[in-house]
């Protein structure tokens, strides 16, 4: 039908979502010649927002699908520029989570601490608390992967500090995780009481909200 009217614009969404239902069955290959064949019709007509989108899902398909990291950061360099032309904020972050993300695995933890800052201030400025939390948290765990325990708990109680006060939805969750991070750093730092009181504190929160994810990891912990 889409071809039958000529609309170009609903051939690309439609070639993307095919892309998608292909990713979802584990079918990558073909995920990405959906992805690409509405990258092209996108780039014909010149639209840098479902460019961007489209460069962002081949990326994401590269990175957890086939796990070819370099070709993830180059897709998503390309979707985080067209971003920064556009102006959307939000989605520059989202472009620095996932770029920190392909550092991390590297071992490249300087640069990944450096995408997080940057996506910190953009939802900082866009009062945005409860994405602060996480990305505060996940800086935290980027300190605990190179093994500096001690900036792991400024991040990870930053994090905390951070869900505690905003108040706005989802914000137990993050508390509970914040916990459990804390916790997990010092039973790495050997001391144990210290962790086993954080650790049930998240279980308490985690017990309170109905959180079947959580609540095993703070067992485990416990344990």
């Amino acid at each position: 039908i889409a071809k039958t009217i000529n609309d170009k614009s609903i051939i690309g969404t439609s070639l993307s979502l095919i892309g998608r239902v292909n990713s979802k069955q584990n079918d990558y290959d073909t995920a990405i010649e959906y992805h690409q064949k509405a990258l092209n019709l996108r780039e014909k007509l010149g639209d840098k927002t479902t460019i961007a989108n489209s460069l962002r899902a081949i990326g994401i398909i590269y990175e957890k699908g086939l796990y070819d990291f370099d070709k993830a950061e180059k897709y998503f360099n390309r979707s985080r520029q067209l971003y920064k032309e556009l102006g959307d904020e939000r989605m520059i972050s989202t472009l620095n989570y996932l770029l920190s993300r392909l550092n991390d695995y590297a071992g490249n933890y300087d640069t990944a601490i450096e995408y997080l800052i940057q996506s910190y201030k953009i939802y900082l400025n866009l009062g945005e608390s409860i994405r602060c939390s996480i990305i505060l948290s996940n800086i935290g765990e980027i300190y605990f992967d190179k093994g500096d325990y001690d900036q792991a708990l400024e991040y990870y109680k930053r994090s905390f500090d951070t869900a505690e006060q905003s108040k706005k939805i989802g914000y137990q969750q993050k508390m509970g995780s914040s916990l459990w991070g804390i916790g997990n750093v010092y039973l790495y730092k050997g001391d144990l009481d210290t962790a086993l009181d954080y650790i049930e504190r998240s279980l308490k929160i985690f017990e309170e909200i109905d959180d079947k994810h959580g609540t095993p990891y703070s067992l485990l912990g416990i344990g």
